[in-house]
């Protein structure tokens, strides 16, 4: 099952966000897979410690390819499929939402997020 395969080999793991300035109190937390191999994916990252200004300036956007080299990751194809997003739930907690249009058939993927406040960018290895 790819939801558990992704959660716990690639992506359950996450390392701590180096944030500055409006989001030094941002960070991710948990990633919700929702989706299944050979499926579009589909994701959910807890944000944390969003202010409630904070959220109408946060970005969230797939680190460039550089990023990736100097991290020694790989830069997975399928990745230029995925369109994150950051959105508020219900009770108040704020989530990127990572999704791609077409279907994933890696075991796993190395997603690293750039999360952005009033132009002041942090990143980090999901």
């Amino acid at each position: 099952m790819l939801k558990s395969r992704l959660a716990a080999a690639s992506m359950a793991a996450l390392s701590q966000m180096a944030m500055v300035d409006a989001v030094s109190a941002a960070g991710l937390g948990r990633i919700h897979v929702l989706s299944r191999m050979g499926q579009p994916f589909v994701a959910e990252i807890d944000v944390t410690n969003v202010g409630k200004e904070e959220y109408s300036t946060l970005n969230a956007s797939l680190a460039p390819t550089a990023a990736y080299q100097a991290a020694n990751l790989k830069f997975d194809p399928a990745l230029n499929a995925l369109r994150l997003s950051v959105h508020r739930r219900n009770n108040g907690t704020v989530y990127i939402r990572a999704a791609s249009w077409r279907p994933v058939s890696e075991p796993y993927l190395d997603l690293m997020v750039d999360l952005a406040s009033n132009d002041e960018i942090g990143r980090a290895h999901v």
